[in-house]
């Protein structure tokens, strides 16, 4: 979002999406705060089709994982195998998150970034 305008353009895209209660947009922090039922890729779409798009999330996690199940997990896009650790490109919703801190076995760990061209991991 550049402007006030788009704070608003963004606000009035979501709610039209089925299943969206409210939505919030923050032009400070650039996020989209959004309340319901809500399918990610419908609202994504929505979104695109007004030149905006959802935020990505790289997410690193440690251990033995399933690479092929992680990527049929809905908002993530892009899986990496690496050895013993798996990079998760998705999108940064935090059900999305959840879901890959679902799939952690015990004791194992998870890095994410929110703007992956950052390159800055944070320990969550």
């Amino acid at each position: 979002m550049h402007c006030a305008g788009c704070v608003q353009s963004v606000e009035t895209i979501a709610r039209k999406v089925a299943g969206v209660e409210r939505a919030e947009a923050n032009f400070g922090t650039h996020q989209l705060l959004v309340e319901g039922a809500v399918d990610l890729g419908v609202l994504e779409r929505a979104l695109g089709r007004g030149g905006y798009r959802l935020g990505r999330r790289r997410t690193v996690l440690a251990g033995t994982l399933d690479a092929a199940a992680l990527a049929e997990l809905p908002g993530v896009e892009e899986v990496v195998a690496d050895g013993d650790r798996v990079l998760v490109t998705h999108l940064d919703a935090p059900e999305v998150l959840a879901r890959l801190r679902a799939a952690l076995p015990s004791g194992a760990a998870l890095s994410t970034e929110r703007d992956p061209a950052a390159r800055r991991l944070v320990e969550e």
